[in-house]
């Protein structure tokens, strides 16, 4: 599937109402920042793999709850009951149903990166991992002294950005007393021990 084509396909699923979502744009800025990591870190990712799960990331993001709730009570059923409490995170865990089911994308890493680029999770591979620290560093539309400082450390050391990022993360919900989904707290313990 070219660039074009997915960006084609993109801007359909973000298209409301004739208007162009924010979201789209965003999106741009995931994969540009995506490929930026792989070149820098020389990590020798496919083209194509960067540019689907960066694309793809947030697919799900503008369907209603009641369809996102649906995909998630039928492809995730002893998971479902603990996610209740983490609507913020339903369109990762929906995304990588609907890319395969509606885009018909069947590379397992490429769906895993699209699962995870919320949450975060514990020794993530490279691919999940740009596309995670893209998704908080973008320069489209991510222009919040944070993350502008994150992306300056994503250019030196990914796992240190990826620690930063789910920091950030855990520090913006405890600030606006928003759980914490078990697994972010399990992916920062995993890379802040790394860190020391």
């Amino acid at each position: 599937m070219t660039m074009k084509k997915i960006l084609n396909q993109i801007k359909m699923e973000f298209t409301v109402a004739g208007i162009v979502h924010p979201r789209y744009y965003h999106t741009i800025g995931v994969i540009e920042m995506a490929l930026t990591l792989n070149n820098v870190h020389q990590l020798h990712i496919e083209k194509e793999k960067i540019i689907l799960a960066a694309g793809f990331h947030d697919i799900a993001k503008l369907l209603d709850k009641s369809q996102m709730l649906d995909i998630l009570v039928k492809n995730y059923p002893n998971e479902v009951e603990n996610l209740l409490d983490y609507p913020q995170i339903w369109h990762s865990f929906a995304g990588p149903i609907y890319a395969k089911e509606k885009y018909y994308i069947d590379d397992e890493k490429v769906l895993q990166a699209i699962k995870y680029h919320t949450t975060g999770r514990p020794n993530m591979t490279n691919l999940e991992k740009i596309i995670f620290v893209s998704d908080y560093i973008e320069k489209i539309t991510r222009k919040e002294a944070s993350m502008i400082e994150t992306r300056k450390i994503a250019l030196k050391d990914l796992d240190s950005a990826v620690c930063k990022t789910l920091g950030d993360t855990i520090m913006y919900l405890k600030q606006t007393h928003k759980k914490i989904y078990d697994l972010t707290q399990a992916a920062y313990d995993y890379y802040l021990a790394k860190e020391n």
